[in-house]
């Protein structure tokens, strides 16, 4: 899901801001760099799996509050807030009970 939905989001961001290239790639590594930290985080904060949507949000979160130029406690609620609201599905669910559905959809 990192690879989908980040950089996905910070490319139309770039195309409406008009942003050279190593700021595309520094909000890029953000983006990754966020995702698979809070992944980390999350996945051993509780024995089940968390769904990828879980921390992408609270990336997406942090690329977007660098963007609005927030400062550290804005920035800190903003991710919390993202996280808080994130998709909190059981992964392990959709695995023993095949759908067409992907993980934390719907």
């Amino acid at each position: 899901m990192m690879g989908l939905t980040q950089p996905n989001g910070t490319r139309a961001r770039a195309r409406v801001e008009r942003c050279i290239g190593s700021e595309i790639l520094l909000r890029l590594k953000l983006g990754y760099e966020l995702a698979c930290c809070t992944a980390l985080a999350q996945h051993a904060s509780v024995p089940d799996y968390h769904t990828s949507g879980a921390w992408v949000a609270v990336a997406v979160a942090g690329v977007a509050a660098r963007l609005r130029r927030l400062d550290r406690a804005q920035t800190a609620h903003a991710m919390g807030i993202a996280e808080h609201h994130g998709p909190h599905s059981q992964m392990m669910h959709c695995l023993d009970h095949l759908t067409m559905f992907k993980d934390g959809s719907g």
